[in-house]
């Protein structure tokens, strides 16, 4: 599944352009699924543990680290791009509706990961499901976010 741009969380925002990220690509990035009853609040969540309590549970699911990610500059763009990431296949999950990256390996308390960004991959509502498929997820040529200048 393709999904373009995501919405950066505020505290995300204000580490890096003060230079102050905790290390997003040094501490690894998880990517973990929400379920439908989450609401991003991009201006008040920090940490995990904020958002902890609406993380898919049960079945096949797992967070998963991201691997490969990297800082593509191109003209006037640097974006976060990594390799796919594969939840599994075949793979069962139970509804979902939000994709959030995280600082930190999934393993991490959640206390100690600082959420980076989140797309929701039902745009007007509902959910997603997965039932012995596929749920792999790419960024489009603009990474998972990406930051451009004139």
């Amino acid at each position: 599944m393709l999904v373009g741009p995501m919405t950066i969380f505020e505290q995300t925002l204000k580490n890096m352009l003060g230079g102050f990220a905790p290390g997003y690509i040094s501490q690894g990035l998880s990517a973990h699924l929400m379920t439908q009853a989450f609401t991003p609040l991009a201006a008040t969540q920090n940490s995990f543990a904020d958002i902890a309590s609406a993380e898919v549970t049960g079945q096949d699911y797992a967070a998963k680290s991201l691997t490969g990610e990297s800082l593509s500059l191109n003209a006037a763009t640097i974006a976060l791009v990594s390799d796919p990431i594969i939840f599994g296949e075949p793979i069962t999950l139970p509804l979902f509706r939000y994709l959030v990256l995280a600082t930190g390996l999934p393993g991490a308390a959640a206390g100690t990961k600082h959420l980076v960004a989140y797309a929701d991959l039902v745009v007007g509502g509902g959910a997603r499901e997965v039932v012995r498929g596929s749920l792999t997820f790419n960024h489009d040529e603009g990474g998972w976010f990406s930051f451009t200048w004139a």
